[in-house]
Parts: C-alpha cells; sequence; structure tokens
C-alpha cells in the first residue's frame, strides 16, 4: 500500500477515535463484561482423556468402558491409621471401619461400600483351590498317618523309636491362593493401616458429585474419628485424586494470573514512571485476556492441564506490546501534536509490533498441526488470544491516550529513556576515538562471556534428558497420591487394571490364557502382574479333586472314633462339608467377587482384568504394557480384543506428542525463515540471525541441562516459543546494525528486548509457584531458556555493533 494512504487512513482512524473516544471505551468494557460472563463459564478438565482427540482409539475404548462397564474399577478410599499391632489384626479398626461402612452406604450417590472380603466363603471351600497333586499329597499323609495310629493302638505293638506322628496339615494346600491372608478386612500386615472402599453410583469424571461426595464422606469419618487421638484417617482413590487435582489446578491458575498481573503492574510502574501510562498499558492487555479466556469457551468449552495457564503467559508476551507502543508514543509527542505523535506511532511502532506478534504466532501457530489435542487447543487459543490483544492495543490504547491529553493526565517519559541518556552520557565522553575504545573493549568483553556462556552450556548439554514419566501430568507428590502408592502396596496389587471386554465367559478364557502366555513368553511379559475373570475363582478339575477329597472322608470315616484324634475330626467334618456343597459354578461365587465382572450393557457378556506389574508413570514400562496387552485374539477367527486402560491413553500421549514435536518445530523453522526472508531480503542478514537464534536456543538447552532441569512431554511446548522469541529478537538487532551505527537506537533496542523478555518471563515464570509438576517443569524451562536466550542476543549485539565501530573506524 502506498504510504500516503495508509497514512491517511491511520490518522482518519486517530481521528475517529478523538471524537468518540468515550462511546468507544464504554463499548469496550461493555464487550469485556459480556466477555467475562462468558469467560466465567470456563472450567478446567483435568481429566488425561481430555488431552487426546475422541478418535483416538485410547479415548474411544475408555467411552466405551464407561457404558459398558461403569465405575467398576473407580473408588473414593477411606485409610484409617492406628499404631501397628505386630498382625494382620486390628479389632479397633475392624470395628470403626463396620460403623463406617454403615453410614456411608446411606449417603446419596453411593453404590456400594466394601469394608470386608468374603474370606469365609473360600475357606470352606479351600480344598477345591488345593492343586489336585497337593490333595494326592495329604491323601498320602493321611495314610501314613492311620497306619501310624492304628499301630499305636495295637497293644502288642512297642515303639522303639518313640517318634513323632507323621504330620497332616492342610494349611499348606491354600498357601497359593491369595483369598486366603487371614484376615476379612483390607488390613496391612502390621496391623497398622486399614481400608475400606466406597464404589460411587457415578463416573469420576462428574466433578461437581465427586467434589460434594469427598466432603461428605469426609465429613462422616472425621465426625466418627472424634475423640479416637490414636486413630487417624485418609482419603485416597479415583475420585479423591480428581477433585484434588481438579482444586490444585485452580488454586494454581488463581494464583498465577493474579502474581502476573501484580509484577506486570510492578513492573509498568517502574518502567513507566506512572501510573496513567500504566493504566494505558494495562487496559489493553486486560481487555485482551478476558477476550481470549471468552475465545476459549467459544472454542472448546474448558481449559485442559496445559491451556489453563495461557493467560498469564500471555499477559507476559503481550504487555510488550504497549511497552512499545507508549516509549514509541512518548518520543513522538515532544516533536508533534498528540494526534500526529499517534497516528506516527500506529504506523510505525503498529506495524512493528504486528511483526512481532507474526513471529510469536507462527511459533504458536506450530501448535495447531498437532494431533495431540493439548498442543492443539494450546496452539488456537494463543492464537486468538495474540489477535485480539493486538486489537486491544490498536481499539483502546488511542483512546486512553488522547482521554488523558485532553484532560491534561500526566505521561512522563518511560524510565528507559532515562537510562539510555546517562548510559549515552557516559559512553559519548571524550569523543569519538574513546567511544570506539570502549566499543572495542565491550566488544571483547562480550566475546569472552558470550565463549564462556556457551562452554557451559556445552557441559550442560550431554546432561539433559528428555523425562519418559507421566507424574508430570499428575501431582504424585500430593498427600492423596501417595496415601494411594500406599494403598497398592498393601493389597499387593495396583488398584488400576486393564478391562478387556469379552462376549462370553468362553472368550474370557481364552484371553485370560493369551495373556498368561505373553506374560511368560514375550520380553514385554514382565509388565503384566496377573490375569483374572469370573471363570478364575472357579477351580479346576473340580470332579477329580472331590472324588480325592470322598476318598479323604471315607478313610476317616473308616478309622474308629477312639483311634481318630480330634485333629482327625475336624478334618472329617470339613472334607464332608466340601463334598456335600459339590462342585462351585460361576452363579455360586458370592456377589462382591462377581460385581467387578458385571457388565451394564449385557449381564451375558464378560470382563478380564488384567492388573499391572509397573509404575504407570514410567513412559517405557505403559509403552511396553500397551503392546502386550493390545490385539488379543479371539475364540472366533478374525475377532479380536484390546483391552482398555488409562496406560493405553498414556501410549497414545507419547506416540503423539513426540511425533506432532518434530513437526512443530520444522514449521516454526520454515514459518519464521519465510518471514526473516520478507522483512530483511538479505541472504547474509538471514544466515547470521539463524546462526544467532541456532546458538540461544542451543544455550538455552545447556543451561537447562546444567541446572537439572529435564524436559518432558509438557514443557516441550516451549521449543516453538523459544525459537519465535529468539527470531523476534534478532530481528531487531540486525535491522538496527544493518542501517546504522550511532549508540542511541541500539540502547533503545536493548532495552526494548530486555523489557520484552522480562515480561514474558514474568509470565512463565508465575508457574514457578505451581503445585502441579507439570507446569512447574514448564515455568522453570520458560526461565531459564529465555533468560539465556536474552543473554546471547545481548552479548551479539555488542559484539556487532563494535565490530561495526571498527569496520567504519578502520
Amino acid at each position: 500500500m502506498d504510504r500516503g494512504l495508509f497514512m491517511g487512513a491511520v490518522r482518519a482512524y486517530i481521528d475517529f477515535c478523538q471524537r468518540f473516544a468515550w462511546p468507544i471505551v464504554a463499548l469496550v468494557v461493555a464487550v469485556s463484561l459480556g466477555a467475562l460472563a462468558l469467560a466465567s463459564q470456563l472450567a478446567i478438565e483435568a481429566d488425561m482423556a481430555r488431552l487426546l482427540p475422541k478418535s483416538a482409539p485410547s479415548v474411544a475404548g475408555l467411552e466405551r468402558l464407561e457404558e459398558a462397564y461403569g465405575g467398576q474399577i473407580g473408588r473414593l478410599t477411606v485409610v484409617l491409621e492406628s499404631q501397628p499391632t505386630g498382625e494382620r489384626r486390628n479389632p479397633k479398626l475392624e470395628r470403626t471401619a463396620h460403623t463406617l461402612a454403615d453410614r456411608l452406604e446411606d449417603l446419596g450417590g453411593v453404590d456400594r461400600v466394601e469394608a470386608t472380603k468374603p474370606i469365609g466363603f473360600f475357606e470352606n471351600r479351600r480344598l477345591l483351590y488345593a492343586d489336585l497333586d497337593d490333595l494326592q499329597t495329604i491323601q498320602h499323609r493321611l495314610d501314613r498317618r492311620i497306619r501310624w495310629e492304628k499301630k499305636r493302638a495295637n497293644p502288642l505293638f512297642v515303639d522303639v523309636e518313640d517318634g513323632e506322628p507323621p504330620e497332616v496339615d492342610f494349611s499348606d494346600l491354600t498357601e497359593k491362593v491369595e483369598e486366603f491372608d487371614g484376615s476379612a478386612h483390607y488390613l496391612s500386615a502390621d496391623g497398622s493401616m486399614l481400608a475400606l472402599f466406597v464404589y460411587p453410583s457415578f463416573a469420576a469424571s462428574d466433578l461437581g458429585r465427586a467434589e460434594k461426595l469427598v466432603e461428605q464422606v469426609d465429613g462422616i469419618v472425621q465426625r466418627e474419628l472424634k475423640g479416637q487421638v490414636d486413630v487417624g484417617y485418609g482419603l485416597t482413590g479415583r475420585y479423591k485424586k480428581r477433585v484434588d487435582l481438579q482444586e490444585m489446578l485452580q488454586r494454581d491458575l488463581a494464583v498465577s494470573m493474579s502474581l502476573a498481573l501484580g509484577l506486570i503492574l510492578i513492573f509498568l510502574f517502574a518502567f513507566l514512571r506512572s501510573a496513567h501510562g500504566t493504566a494505558a498499558v494495562i487496559a489493553p492487555l486486560i481487555v485482551g485476556t478476558i477476550l481470549t479466556f471468552a475465545w476459549a469457551e467459544l472454542a472448546f468449552g474448558s481449559l485442559n492441564i496445559l491451556t489453563a495457564f495461557l493467560g498469564a503467559v500471555l499477559m507476559g508476551l503481550g504487555v510488550d506490546y504497549g511497552i512499545h507502543l507508549y516509549s514509541r508514543f512518548h518520543e513522538l509527542s515532544e516533536e508533534c501534536h498528540c494526534c500526529d505523535a499517534l497516528a506516527e506511532t500506529l504506523a510505525t511502532t503498529g506495524r512493528a509490533n504486528l511483526f512481532a506478534g507474526l513471529t510469536t504466532m507462527v511459533a504458536l501457530g506450530s501448535l495447531v498441526v498437532s494431533e495431540f489435542r493439548a498442543f492443539f487447543e494450546f496452539g488456537v487459543i494463543a492464537l486468538g488470544g495474540l489477535v485480539l490483544i493486538l486489537v486491544s492495543y490498536a481499539v483502546l490504547f488511542p483512546c486512553t491516550v488522547l482521554l488523558a491529553s485532553r484532560y491534561d493526565f500526566d505521561l512522563p517519559p518511560p524510565a528507559s529513556r532515562a537510562l539510555t541518556e546517562r548510559v549515552l552520557a557516559k559512553l559519548e565522553v571524550g569523543g569519538d576515538a574513546a567511544v570506539n575504545r570502549r566499543a572495542q573493549a565491550a566488544g571483547r568483553a562480550a566475546t569472552a562471556a558470550l565463549v564462556a556462556v556457551v562452554v557451559a552450556a556445552s557441559v550442560g548439554l550431554p546432561q539433559l534428558d528428555f523425562v519418559r514419566d507421566f507424574s508430570v501430568l499428575q501431582s504424585t507428590s500430593a498427600p492423596s497420591w501417595k496415601l494411594d502408592e500406599k494403598v497398592n502396596e498393601m493389597l499387593g496389587q495396583s488398584q488400576t487394571p486393564a478391562v478387556v471386554l469379552a462376549d462370553s465367559e468362553r472368550q474370557a478364557e481364552t484371553i485370560v490364557g493369551e495373556l498368561r502366555q505373553r506374560a511368560s513368553r514375550l520380553p514385554e511379559g514382565y509388565t503384566i502382574d496377573k490375569v483374572v475373570s469370573l471363570s478364575t475363582f472357579v477351580p479346576e478339575r473340580q470332579r477329580a479333586k472331590l472324588e480325592v477329597i470322598r476318598q479323604i472322608a471315607r478313610t476317616l470315616a473308616d478309622l474308629p472314633s477312639s483311634a481318630r484324634p480330634d485333629e482327625f475330626a475336624r478334618y472329617l467334618e470339613e472334607v464332608r462339608r466340601v463334598s456335600s456343597l459339590g462342585e462351585l459354578s460361576i452363579a455360586d461365587l458370592p456377589e462382591q467377587v462377581r460385581r467387578p465382572f458385571s457388565r451394564k450393557d449385557a449381564p451375558d457378556k464378560a470382563v478380564v482384568l488384567v492388573f499391572p506389574a509397573i509404575n504407570l508413570s514410567d513412559m517405557d514400562a505403559v509403552d511396553d504394557y500397551a503392546r502386550v496387552i493390545r490385539s488379543l485374539p479371539g475364540v472366533d477367527s478374525g475377532r479380536g480384543y484390546d483391552a482398555i486402560s488409562d496406560a493405553l491413553l498414556l501410549s497414545d500421549i507419547i506416540r503423539m506428542a513426540e511425533r506432532d514435536a518434530v513437526w512443530m518445530l520444522a514449521i516454526t523453522l520454515i514459518g519464521l525463515l519465510l518471514l526473516s526472508l520478507v522483512a530483511f531480503r538479505s541472504r547474509r542478514l538471514v544466515g547470521l540471525q539463524l546462526l544467532v537464534v541456532a546458538l540461544a536456543v542451543l544455550v538455552a538447552l545447556g543451561l537447562n541441562g546444567l541446572l537439572g532441569v529435564d524436559f518432558n512431554f509438557m514443557n516441550v511446548v516451549i521449543l516453538p516459543i523459544w525459537i519465535g522469541l529468539g527470531v523476534d529478537a534478532s530481528f531487531h538487532i540486525m535491522l538496527h546494525v544493518d542501517n546504522g551505527h550511532k549508540l542511541g537506537p541500539h540502547s533503545n533496542v536493548a532495552l526494548a528486548i530486555s523489557a520484552a523478555y522480562l515480561t514474558s518471563m514474568i509470565g512463565f515464570g508465575t508457574l514457578l509457584l505451581a503445585r502441579h509438576t507439570g507446569l512447574l517443569s514448564l515455568g522453570q524451562v520458560a526461565v531459564i531458556g529465555l533468560g539465556s536466550i536474552l543473554t546471547i542476543n545481548l552479548l551479539v549485539q555488542v559484539m556487532l555493533v563494535a565490530r561495526q565501530r571498527e569496520n567504519i573506524h578502520s
């Protein structure tokens, strides 16, 4: 566009703002209030399924699981703790557990409460659960004992050795069966901890009901334990952890937004030295941020773990535009009328802001190509947010400045100007030759500092690691997570098995057999702890076992009562009872056993549970686990099954995040390269810029490694932002170095870049107070990286200015 036409349009816009400043402000306030009402409906969803597209197999599987299986696995766990008793018994905790179970079952939204195990059922039938070989062994033991007893009963028999009677003990027959652990309660081995499980009738994703239930359960337990100073308690389980994670994210969001706004206000007041100037810069930023959250509500209806904190980040990135506008306006206002100064500001700095915004948009826009929903939503919301912040400054900044001028509000020069004048006054003492000497000395010092930083980064770069750990998604340091690990240890198994939805019990038996074979045959088999279906609880070879048991009963019955020891009487009673019960079927199993295998969609269909033997935070182990439980064969050819599990969800997250990170970086680099070519139209400057950006990013990576801060799939999102801001800074430096050798513009650029990076670091730095592990790591990586990139750019600027003055002088 012709500059004359462009300036005419800008002046016409400024005249419009001059005439209708108050109506425009009123309209912006009204729109902001409406946007605030819309944004207030925005919720945070901490569910990991929210990070993936709905088309992902693992997400579709979990939806199918919810329809068919319901909340059978997820539960709210109440843990009671007291002094250890030294055995798997604690009468006081057991009584308390029964009382609590009765009260908790009356709560709305509770399907059932499980405080005990049906151990009596299995103890009454323990002989059926013994191996057939073991039963035959006990029969041989019994025969030997009977022969011994008969000899002892013979009055003519003389026992020369006076030996002990052959042992007959049934207890070792059932040691292999996990149901016989000696306690009907979920107690730790030393009796210090007891768990009871509350099964809600709704999904854990229903956070409103989950929060209410957790609060009600907590209140009941508190009242029951009031006065019992020697008994403590804690809540854990899927429902409690979901509620805790949600509360943590909401708390971190409130802290980060408040802190970001507060720190930016302090920075602006110190930088601009005026309450009115601060208001002119901060008001459009607040409006743009509110509009961004309204945009997020319209686009997605909720925020995920990553996008929840985008507001603080965008405030740090966006305030830079206001600082540049204010500084340029004040510089021009000393030379011309307010309206002319505003028009020239929008025509020059406004276009520069647009280019700076484009570099950041390219970096964030690269996330939009990601199939990983967390990255995709981050990119979409960030792109919209930057546009809305730029528009807010274009609309509101001229109006606030014009109103300040109309009412004679003080708008003093920013502190950077006074600082620049003082620095230049010192640098220019002694004439041009002295300035050149100082510039050369500064260049040498900058070169030495750059070498030192690069050496330090080269030491840290090999130490940098990509941590394949899912703890960044959750707060594993929270009490409910730690308590859940203790419950896992007490139960001796994970509480989050994978689920296979089988079409029949026969199909379930086939799947169980296949998974057990894989566990013993495949390298990844170490990830499986055990595989169970309802058939697992039905003893094998019952007919043959019952034949042996009945033979034992006949043998014991044939022995005269006078020759029958008391223990034999107990054995006879047991074998007769088992014989009379006959073969055990699935229908005979207790409801408590059958319940976890019941289907909501079809009672005649079956369920297989696959318990992992791994920590589900370990990405590599989760990958192995996912491989071993996928693609299970069916009874009929061509019909297969897949397990459904959070582990598969985690596996999909790994695959998408790692794959899309490569595309994100490639698109960022290509897009920024094209922008640089358009801006510079010089291969030399573009090549120099790419060299500086590459060096800055490598130093940022190395210093993170040196400080022990690693990357993970959550904080890797910072890489394109690093590159985008690095290109932005180097663009300003290259442009001024190539177009002039006076120190004043270079000082202004250095201060402007520093201010921009500091505000960005403030935005990301608020995440350093987050309790969420992943967000904390994002804050650490961002602050260290941005500080490193700023340092490299400033050192390179000093070196280039020194080199330029040396060339001119020579």
